[in-house]
Formats: structure tokens, sequence, C-alpha cells
């Protein structure tokens, strides 16, 4: 049996749409970074989208204990539209990390509205950028990678010449306690705006999930165990990114989502210059 009968041989119903997929994508932006360990550049090959495709199944599902909808990829409608950026390990030629990119010049449909009423942000002026599906493998989170993946991600932004990035930052859901923490702290953060009226979709919002989306008081954000923000989080906000006041509560991903938004203008001068923009 070929290699490639046997890939189909495993794949569910579910998966054969993804199949066909990977054998008709091309990348519509190249994007290439090197450094003796690791290279990113943009997926063009069917074994790569592949293992971006069963690397995201690992990472957002299988890690956590729970089965995917799918048997081995996880992938959605979007990914047709995409293109991926794609850590790979040079020693072993593998996908150990990778970010979604749907850009305004290819498409009108993002992932993000899915999920929220993206209010007036689709209306700025300029060139948009979603971001989405990052991941990278556990044995590849060295403190380098994630950076890595984000030259490759300047790279995209300026041959784009996008005007605004934006996407979901996910904040895994922890204990009931913790989570309403997260929304408080959140809510009391300066990192949060509201420029563009956005809200997540009555199915995701956390009112309809039991959660108080009323601002704390000084005396319940004492109260309440500090939570830190997960590293793509903190990243955007060094960049001088802000998250939408109110979260989407992903039940599939068992996470909350916060609408990032970072226009070109407001990125930080010290960003600007660790990645070249």
């Amino acid at each position: 049996m070929v290699a490639q009968d046997v890939l189909k041989s495993v794949l569910t119903p579910r998966d054969l749409p993804a199949y066909r997929l990977m054998g008709r994508h091309h990348a519509k932006v190249e994007v290439f970074v090197e450094t003796p360990q690791y290279i990113v550049r943009t997926a063009d090959t069917k074994s790569e989208l592949e293992q971006i495709f069963a690397l995201r199944n690992r990472i957002f599902f299988l890690a956590k204990g729970k089965v995917n909808r799918c048997m081995r990829l996880e992938w959605d409608d979007f990914d047709v539209i995409a293109d991926h950026l794609t850590l790979i390990h040079k020693e072993t030629n593998q996908v150990v990390g990778t970010y979604r990119a749907l850009c305004s010049h290819f498409t009108g449909k993002f992932y993000s509205s899915t999920e929220f009423d993206l209010g007036s942000l689709l209306q700025h002026p300029g060139v948009l950028l979603e971001l989405g599906r990052a991941c990278v493998d556990p044995e590849h989170r060295n403190g380098t990678t994630l950076p890595l993946l984000w030259r490759g991600v300047v790279q995209y932004f300026k041959q784009v010449e996008a005007d605004l990035l934006f996407g979901c930052s996910s904040f895994p859901l922890l204990s009931t306690e913790q989570n309403q923490n997260v929304i408080y702290q959140m809510l009391a953060s300066d990192r949060t705006g509201d420029d563009y009226g956005i809200r997540p979709l009555s199915v995701f919002h956390p009112s309809n999930h039991n959660y108080d989306m009323q601002p704390a008081t000084e005396e319940m954000l004492a109260e309440s165990a500090k939570i830190e923000m997960p590293p793509l989080m903190a990243l955007y906000a060094s960049a001088g990114a802000t998250f939408a006041p109110i979260p989407a509560v992903d039940v599939e991903f068992q996470c909350f989502d916060y609408l990032t938004v970072l226009p070109k203008e407001n990125i930080r001068p010290a960003f600007r210059k660790r990645y070249g923009l």
C-alpha cells in the first residue's frame, strides 16, 4: 500500500475534504526565515499541510485529553483560503509550529466573525490581516520558536502591506473561580479597548455561560488570585495590541477567546526594532 493510500485509509469522512484541500493548496505569499535549527516558511506541500493539521489536533485536543471531531486532523473551511506559516525543525524535517494568516487581499471572510460581531473593525481602511491557530510542539517551546514564528509573521505583514492585525487570543479555561478572575482582571486592565464596538455573538457571550460581566471592585480584585497572561497574549500586549473587553467562550477549544487588535500605527518602537518593522 503506497503512502497516499495509507493516509486515506486512516482518515474519517470528516477528514477527506482536508485531504483534497492539501492537494490543491498553494502559498499566496512566500515567507522564509532560517536559523541553525529551524526554518519558517509558508506551507506549499501536501506533507506540510498534513503535519500542520495533525499538530493542531495534538495541541488543541489530544494534549487536553479530548477527542477531536476529526480522527487525525484539525482543520476548518478557512484553511483553504489561508496561508500557513510553518516552523520546521531542520534536523528531523518535521513541522513543529504553525500560524495561520488570512489577508483581506485574498478574502473577506475571517474566522473571528464566527465568534464575534466585529463592529466597525472590518471598515478599518487599508489591508487587514487576521492571525490564528498558533501553536508550537511542547518539545520545541524553548524561548526562541515563538519569536521566530513572529519573524515570519512580520515578513508576511510587510509583504501584504497590512494596516491592521487582528485575531482571537486564547486564554485556557481553568476552574470556574479562576475563569471569573480572568474576566474581572481583563475588564479592569488598561490592555482592553472598545474602539470598534466588538462583542461576542450571543452563543459565545460569557453571560450565557453563567459568568458575571460586571467590572470587579477593588476589593474583589484584591481577593482574586492573579492569573498570568499566556505567552502569546503577553507578546501581543508587548507589541501594543489591545483586547476587546468581553471574550467569547469557546467550549470546543476550552478557552476564552479575546479579540485582539493591533493597528500598524500602534506598534511599539521596541517591537518594531526587534522584528524589523
